[in-house]
């Protein structure tokens, strides 16, 4: 059934896209992605704008100044910078991005904050104010408990879809948490509430997110609370869980152990001792020297009956097991190469009841290298587990299978290349599946010419082959696969444009042609315009249909104030023709954004939003639209 368009909401998005051709800015609010690693934090851009430079601001919580730092591309062109925690004091990280347009223009991205780094045997102190020491009296208004919150609530104002949106929603976090820093030792406490307005059965309105208590004291660590526990892939790899752990660690030595709950509970439930048949306990031995080697011990034992709000089993609930656990790494060539490996064994078994538990034994094992050398990086990895291993502190672990990944790379300045090939077998000793054996070979490669031409092209083949000798039931069918594309692009500063074209070939099956073009435009200071266009032609080699698709994306964003008004609109349009129907689908939003932080002098950040979005989908002769206009409130301080 067609339905008329409401002529007011054409006239809003009409207005909003007239604005777009008007005007001139650009301040983006791109998040920058952040890796924690043992030694160090990595910070870079995944969507960084073509030909733009931009800066890290960083600092420890307290300090009075920040460090800048170049965010240099990597050999995808994204943007980053590692900083290493060596030299690095305190336990709370403040950072932002500065594009060099944005040193003239403001801040680039919001300022972010990365709490409980492990700066390892750095002293964990503040930056404090030089000069005199604080008075009596102003000790004396230091908090018991500091806080941080933010809020948001979102009001429907006209919603024309079936079933339309809430009238009202509203989501606020609070953070409550407290440093005592001393000669001797440091305690921690920080904490995570949570409001929501809709919610599910199982789940409050008002909801404890985390709560840690961290205590230190020289080489000894204690933690009570929720817990982030990682050690090996085989046994706990970044396990959350609530529970209580100690551990030593000086330059020679390392001790820890740790009791759980088996469950990743949620709320206010899993504090206190766990009970016996979903606890997990764990305790790890090892000897390291710095750049050297690292050696370390695992056993863990527990047990689980898969009661919790997060995971959902009508099976086998009943899980127990333990397993033990060596692994090591050794630094060669002054920290140019290491070499690892692990070996596990564990014993496991799961069931519908207690009575039918039977357990069983399985090994697990892994080596691999990895070599930086200037210009020249090599990884290669080999990993074996049987179907019987399984891990109690690892609840979706996937056994039965062994293969080797290895990759070669060499960057000299903007240039590189890459060649990585896998070969992984799947269901090796299942009596039910055929066992399954994936080989890939992928190379790419990226060069910028002159620091304005951008060159790229990527090749890959795939094999699947059924080994219909094993098993019982029948596999699916062998297939190989061929992908091709290159990419050429030219930059100027902020603005460029990139042109990709790649095709993707299985034989028997399917043929795939496609092409994108997509523009990065900066026009002045105040206004950025990111289009792409796509296309893909497919073609079915086992019925001869073929189908096109036709694809639009923009997005941009004009700003009339700096930091106080602005305006960003983004919008879809795809077509697709086949052999049975055609369907179109259109979508735009645009979002007038007041930011009122300054006239709160940066004391609070309040921002208020009005939003405005059109959907249009048409199949066949059936065409359904809506239009919805929503205002959304936020608040942080």
């Amino acid at each position: 059934m067609k339905r008329k368009v409401i002529p007011a909401g054409w006239l809003v998005l009409l207005f909003c896209t007239g604005f777009l051709t008007a005007a001139d800015v650009s301040i983006s609010t791109i998040l920058p992605r952040l890796e924690v690693r043992p030694d160090s934090v990595s910070i870079e851009l995944a969507a960084p704008v073509s030909g733009e430079t931009y800066y890290l601001y960083y600092r420890t919580k307290g300090a009075q100044s920040y460090q800048v730092r170049l965010m240099r591309p990597d050999s995808k062109g994204m943007p980053g910078y590692r900083i290493p925690l060596d030299n690095l004091y305190g336990r709370e990280l403040e950072y932002f991005v500065l594009s060099s347009k944005g040193k003239r223009a403001g801040v680039l991205s919001p300022v972010f904050a990365l709490a409980d780094l492990n700066t390892g045997s750095t002293p964990r102190v503040y930056f404090q104010q030089s000069g005199v020491s604080p008075s009596p009296e102003e000790k004396k208004r230091d908090p018991l408990l500091r806080m941080t919150a933010s809020a948001s609530t979102n009001t429907r104002l006209y919603d024309e879809s079936e079933p339309p949106a809430e009238s009202f929603t509203a989501n606020g976090n609070v953070r409550l948490y407290r440093n005592i820093v001393k000669d001797k030792y440091q305690l921690d406490f920080d904490s995570n509430f949570s409001y929501m307005s809709q919610v599910s059965d199982v789940e409050s309105h008002v909801n404890l997110s985390s709560m840690v208590v961290r205590y230190n004291r020289g080489d000894l660590k204690l933690e009570a609370g929720d817990l982030s526990i990682n050690h090996t892939d085989f046994s706990t790899s970044y396990l959350s869980r609530r529970g209580i752990s100690a551990q030593l660690e000086n330059k020679w030595f390392y001790a820890g152990t740790f009791l759980t709950n088996s469950q990743q509970k949620t709320g206010f439930d899993g504090f206190g001792i766990p009970p016996s048949n979903a606890m997990l306990y764990g305790a790890v031995l090892g000897l390291h020297q710095a750049n050297l080697f690292k050696v370390r011990g695992l056993f863990l034992s527990g047990k689980d009956n898969l009661d919790s709000k997060t995971v959902y089993f009508t099976e086998d609930i009943i899980r127990e097991g333990y397993l033990m656990s060596l692994s090591g790494e050794l630094n060669l060539l002054k920290s140019r190469m290491q070499l690892l490996a692990e070996y596990a064994h564990s014993n496991f078994g799961k069931a519908a009841t207690t009575a039918e538990l039977d357990k069983q034994s399985g090994d697990a094992y892994t080596a691999g290298a990895r070599l930086n050398a200037g210009v020249l990086s090599v990884n290669a990895e080999y990993k074996k587990i049987d179907n019987n291993y399984n891990s109690i502190a690892n609840l979706f672990l996937q056994n039965d299978r062994e293969g080797w990944n290895s990759m070669v790379g060499l960057n000299i300045k903007t240039f590189s290349v890459s060649i990585g090939y896998n070969d992984q077998k799947t269901y090796v000793n299942s009596p039910i599946q055929p066992m399954l054996r994936t080989k890939n070979l992928n190379g790419n490669l990226s060069w910028l010419i002159a620091n304005h031409i951008r060159v790229g092209a990527e090749y890959g083949v795939d094999n699947l082959d059924y080994d219909q000798s094993t098993g019982l039931q029948a596999g699916g069918t062998d297939m190989d696969t061929l992908r091709y594309a290159a990419t050429l692009g030219f930059v100027a500063g902020a603005n460029g444009i990139t042109l990709r074209v790649g095709k993707t070939e299985s034989k028997t099956f399917t043929s795939n042609l496609d092409a994108s073009l997509s523009l990065n435009l900066s026009l002045g200071r105040f206004l950025t315009f990111n289009p792409t266009l796509s296309y893909q032609n497919s073609d079915n080699l086992t019925d001869g249909s073929t189908s096109r698709m036709y694809n639009l994306y923009l997005n941009s964003e004009l700003t009339f104030i700096p930091q106080v008004f602005s305006l960003s609109v983004s919008g879809s349009y795809s077509k697709n023709d086949n052999d049975v129907s055609d369907s179109e689908n259109i979508s735009a939003t645009a979002n007038l954004n007041f930011y009122m932080a300054r006239f709160f002098k940066q004391k609070i950040q309040p921002t208020l939003v009005f939003t405005g979005r059109f959907q249009q989908s048409s199949y066949g002769e059936m065409t359904n639209d809506n239009l919805a206009f929503f205002m959304q409130l936020n608040v942080s301080f």
